[in-house]
């Protein structure tokens, strides 16, 4: 690691992963100081949409059905937000959009 600051030395891949994982940063961070850039936002209508077209189109369902299925695929979408891989935010998530 004193090398690497000392500027003698260049980690390799491994060694670069490790520290970005170690500092909770990305490896573009830690190799250049530029964060990536964010994701753009969803579009929730346009989710909606597509999702309602694919039913339809593609899986035959009747209009009224798959515009019930696209908006709660939206709305699941929207409760969980970055907590889409808890537990209780999906069962949360699946009484509500159960309940429509």
């Amino acid at each position: 690691m004193h090398a690497y600051l000392a500027g003698t030395s260049k980690p390799g891949l491994d060694a670069l992963v490790a520290m970005a994982e170690a500092a909770d940063v990305t490896v573009q961070w830690l190799a250049t100081g530029e964060a990536p850039e964010p994701a753009p936002p969803v579009d929730e209508e346009r989710l909606e949409i597509v999702i309602r077209v694919i039913l339809e189109e593609a899986l035959d369902l009747a209009p009224k059905t798959a515009q019930k299925v696209a908006r709660a695929v939206s709305l699941a979408y929207e409760m969980t937000g970055e907590d889409a891989d808890d537990e209780s935010v999906q069962k949360r998530t699946l009484r509500v959009v159960g309940g429509m």
